[in-house]
């Protein structure tokens, strides 16, 4: 329907078309009502919300400062689920990929379930704000706060995120208006979702929410620059800083070490940024975080070890409370999950 719309409603002409004149104007007409209350519950909690004042977004895409891990053609990887999100925009958005994972929204919350509910209901209560940090188009705080309403009947949660890519900013803006005005989930709120690098949340106030996290920590794919003058994939960068870890080269050895230790800096500017803008007592959450890429990885791009989480504390100066950071398994691979919680 939408490639349909998007070929012949400017002018008006149905031949050759699978859809009829009249179906064609009925359903432009309800997509226009839908958006039409959208715009009205919006409108009407911009007056209400003081989420929606909190802080305003940072500077727009195009000075925005590039991100250290914004190297080769590593956001390629998204470039198929971009292209479609601009070409159905809300449409069935629950049963397409999200957030360049591999499954749909619909597997997306089923997989989470028990875990939001262990990690996030026993942390947060009704009309508490939440913080996604790297929140693609907004899949993950949705079913963040579809479970907490469905499970341990938590509401009125209001979210705030932000992405590097602005074409997932602008979606998860819509989706987020959709599920509020068209499915009338009017119990869940927005906040802001704005663009914005991980690394730096210079824009948003310390000390603002209950709860904040992320689905995943990205690595940098080209920790040490080695390829800095290189248009290469996702792939194969990985690749390449992946045959450091085989080689028996002492050289290489050494590189695949500083690899690693610069991937370790590199994560722990996204988590000090989290802990940041959490209220003083209120949890983090990291999920899905890898084991590094020389040591048995389950995704193929990096992270860190379950024991790095109880030095870095000390390490990087992190105000946490360190007798209170808890890792948690997760059903797939090596991969796993941490809670910590901000000193009061």
């Amino acid at each position: 329907m939408i490639s349909f719309i998007k070929t012949y409603h400017h002018h008006f002409e149905f031949k050759n078309s699978p859809v009829e004149p009249e179906t064609f104007f009925k359903s432009k007409l309800r997509r226009e009502d839908f958006q039409e209350k959208e715009k009205k519950i919006v409108s009407s909690r911009k007056e209400t919300n003081p989420a929606m004042t909190a802080y305003e977004c940072d500077v727009p895409s195009a000075n925005m400062k590039k991100s250290d891990n914004d190297v080769g053609k590593l956001f390629a990887f998204y470039d198929n689920e971009k292209k479609e999100m601009q070409e159905k925009g809300v449409l069935n958005w629950r049963e397409r990929t999200v957030g360049g994972r591999p499954y749909t929204y619909t597997d997306l919350k089923y997989n989470q379930e028990s875990y939001k509910i262990k990690l996030f209901a026993q942390n947060l209560q009704s009309g508490d704000w939440i913080y996604e940090s790297a929140c693609g188009e907004g899949a993950n705080l949705i079913a963040t706060m579809e479970i907490l309403k469905e499970q341990a009947n938590i509401t009125d949660l209001v979210a705030f995120g932000n992405d590097y890519q602005m074409e997932y900013v602008l979606q998860g803006n819509k989706i987020l208006d959709h599920v509020i005005g068209v499915e009338n989930k009017t119990w869940m709120y927005k906040g802001k979702l704005c663009q914005g690098d991980s690394s730096d949340l210079s824009f948003v106030p310390s000390s603002m929410f209950d709860l904040s996290f992320t689905g995943y920590l990205e690595p940098k794919p080209d920790p040490l620059r080695r390829f800095e003058n290189k248009s290469l994939t996702l792939e194969e960068m990985i690749e390449r800083n992946m045959d450091l870890c085989d080689s028996e080269e002492p050289s290489e050895q050494e590189l695949a070490q500083k690899g690693q230790e610069e991937q370790e800096k590199w994560f722990s500017l996204w988590v000090k940024e989290l802990i940041r803008i959490t209220k003083p007592g209120k949890s983090i959450v990291i999920e899905e975080v890898d084991l590094p890429l020389c040591d048995n990885t389950t995704y193929k791009w990096g992270g860190v070890s379950r024991e790095w989480w109880y030095e870095a504390p000390f390490q990087y100066d992190w105000d946490i409370d360190v007798n209170a950071t808890a890792i948690h398994e997760y059903f797939h691979g090596n991969v796993y999950f941490v809670h910590m919680r901000r000193k009061m």
